[in-house]
């Protein structure tokens, strides 16, 4: 059996405390935040019909920014400096900003599953191997509600040149996740097709769809980036 067709594991008690977020923010504009944010994603959570205009997308979206945000600040030093760094949070914080270069799907979960995952990628030069381009992919599954978003960055010295658009493993994907950044007129859930427990539908696919060329065990960013 390969690592696709596993079932996932269930855990009983999946709770993690984040030390990295201060009480002002917690109880302040990431409150708020849930506050706009979990009326939508609490039907699609359920497996609720929905259908979003761009308001709705846009609070989304931005609720998923938030939890990569967090997700991404409990790495470990080991892992090296954050991939959103400090402009990052502080526009996040001040404006609900969504960094550049980012994009959003959402799609759905058969069953109801809990699952917070970060994954670092870099696009690299063809002759020297340097990294061009690096990017981090976050993918939530929340009850029957399921997200994954990716934002890219240039590294300082190919800032330059075009941003190449880092593109999945070839698939359906349009049958399994909806575009919702950025926003579309109208986004209507669920998806045609849903992410099982494992097999060939299973949310394991979701996780590797990035995952087109060698893998590197550690990507340092820039101290400038931190």
């Amino acid at each position: 059996m390969d690592r696709y067709n596993q079932p996932q594991v269930i855990i009983s008690n999946p709770e993690v405390t984040v030390k990295s977020v201060c009480g002002q923010c917690n109880n302040g504009w990431m409150s708020d935040l849930e506050a706009a944010s979990i009326p939508i994603i609490g039907s699609m959570f359920n497996d609720l019909s929905v259908t979003l205009d761009q308001d709705m997308q846009r609070k989304v979206t931005e609720w998923i920014l938030k939890t990569a945000m967090v997700l991404d600040s409990t790495r470990p030093k080991a892992a090296g400096a954050r991939f959103y760094g400090r402009t990052d949070c502080a526009a996040m914080r001040v404006s609900l900003a969504i960094p550049p270069n980012t994009r959003v799907w959402i799609g759905r979960s058969h069953e109801k599953h809990l699952l917070a995952l970060g994954t670092d990628y870099q696009y690299l030069e063809a002759e020297t191997h340097e990294a061009k381009v690096k990017s981090t992919i976050t993918t939530i599954v929340a009850g029957h509600f399921v997200a994954q978003s990716i934002t890219q960055r240039k590294m300082p010295r190919f800032d330059h040149l075009d941003m190449p658009v880092l593109q999945p493993k070839p698939a359906n994907w349009d049958d399994y996740l909806l575009p919702i950044w950025p926003s579309q007129r109208v986004v209507r859930w669920p998806t045609q097709r849903s992410f099982s427990n494992g097999g060939p539908e299973g949310i394991a696919y979701l996780v590797d769809r990035w995952r087109t060329g060698e893998r590197v065990e550690r990507i340092a960013f820039e101290e400038n980036n931190s």
